[in-house]
């Protein structure tokens, strides 16, 4: 089997470090969340498969840092992922303006992106994230995820 240690750092480091600052009597104290949206892993015969897409963030209310990651291992290689290191900054009850770095890696290249995003709650209450990239190359991409 297949570990992925990567994951299970991160996941072992929010773990230890958010328990040991929360309720410390802060008016505005460090808060986290870690979300896990899909995190499967297909075995079949010889081939298998580990598809991930996780977010996680540590902060206050008004300042957060996110990390955000997803992509795909198929037979032990890593055919896509992404990362996203990200500072939020809220500027109205429900809406962040966040800017960072994306990394996307593959088994053959590797491309870095500077982030600009907008995130919140729509009307009706539905989650928004919409993300600006833009590479070291000159290139562009624009997600919207809903």
């Amino acid at each position: 089997m297949k570990r992925y240690p990567l994951l299970g750092v991160a996941t072992f480091g929010l773990a230890i470090i958010t328990p040991s600052v929360w309720g410390h009597g802060d008016a505005d104290p460090i808060i986290s969340l870690f979300s896990v949206d899909q995190l499967e892993q297909v075995n079949a015969g010889n081939e298998s498969e580990l598809n991930w897409d996780v977010d996680a963030w540590l902060g206050k209310d008004l300042d957060k840092l996110w990390l955000k990651t997803s992509g795909n291992y198929r037979d032990s290689a890593r055919r896509n992922s992404e990362v996203d290191i990200l500072y939020s900054k809220g500027f109205s009850p429900y809406w962040d303006v966040q800017i960072g770095w994306r990394g996307d890696f593959n088994n053959s290249e590797h491309r870095h992106w500077l982030a600009l995003g907008l995130q919140g709650l729509a009307p009706y209450f539905f989650e928004t994230d919409i993300s600006v990239y833009l590479s070291e190359s000159g290139q562009s991409a624009l997600r919207i995820d809903t």
